[in-house]
């Protein structure tokens, strides 16, 4: 093989070729053989980082022992510690799964056992159909403008609601009209199960101009020496 002519040129003796050639014949890469290929490893270190490569081991885990300061004996037991390591891993993570499943399952059966019970207590009370009833609530609009000064009637701003003798509509408290600027006011429509809510926007103006008026007709200005 004429790559092997370049390791030969390095000045590799036969046993270290001999690895070389074994990485190659097993179909390792030239990038992966290159990290053992060099003169300061000896033919067993070689051997126990093709061993890693052969054994599906990656490139970084293999290189965290392709160290000529390591001996081969080391390096076996840390290629055994990885090739372990890396056949639990799939294990741990079946096992986790597992118990994520069934930490779900749990949950699951714990909910749909508290939405049963809820709602068998919603038909024995008669309280389904206040919970299924519709409650619709329409105001005339968002935001309304009046005078500073003027009568405010909530009423007036709804245009319609669910009418029934179990429902309620609750009106805004008074509003004080001697007050300019804006105002959130809120109406609601409930049940004995449940309440629907809108806002009117209720904006106090002073549209009207102001007027002067003089007491008198004529005024008479006088100078005094001082």
């Amino acid at each position: 093989m004429d790559q092997l002519n370049k390791y030969e040129a390095l000045g590799m003796n036969s046993f270290q070729l001999q690895e070389i050639r074994s990485g190659f014949m097993s179909g390792l890469t030239i990038q992966q053989v290159d990290l053992y290929a060099v003169p300061e490893f000896s033919s067993m270190q070689m051997r126990e980082i093709r061993l890693g490569f052969e054994a599906g081991l990656s490139f970084d885990q293999v290189s965290s022992y392709a160290k000529p300061t390591m001996t081969e004996k080391d390096m076996e037991t840390v290629r055994n510690r990885i090739d372990e390591e890396a056949k639990i891993a799939p294990q741990r993570q079946a096992e986790l799964h597992h118990k994520h499943l069934k930490n779900i399952l749990i949950f699951v059966l714990i909910i749909a056992g508290g939405i049963g019970a809820a709602f068998a207590g919603l038909l024995l009370t008669g309280s389904l159909n206040a919970y299924m009833q519709p409650l619709d609530l329409t105001l005339t609009a968002d935001q309304v403008n009046i005078e500073y000064g003027s009568s405010f009637n909530p009423m007036e701003y709804v245009q319609s609601y669910t009418q029934d003798s179990k429902v309620e509509l609750i009106l805004p408290d008074p509003l004080d009209t001697n007050a300019l600027g804006k105002n959130e006011l809120l109406y609601k429509l409930k049940n004995s199960k449940k309440v629907v809510t809108k806002e009117l926007e209720v904006n106090v103006i002073d549209s009207k101009a102001p007027k002067l008026i003089l007491k008198q007709n004529e005024v008479k200005l006088t100078r005094t020496s001082g």
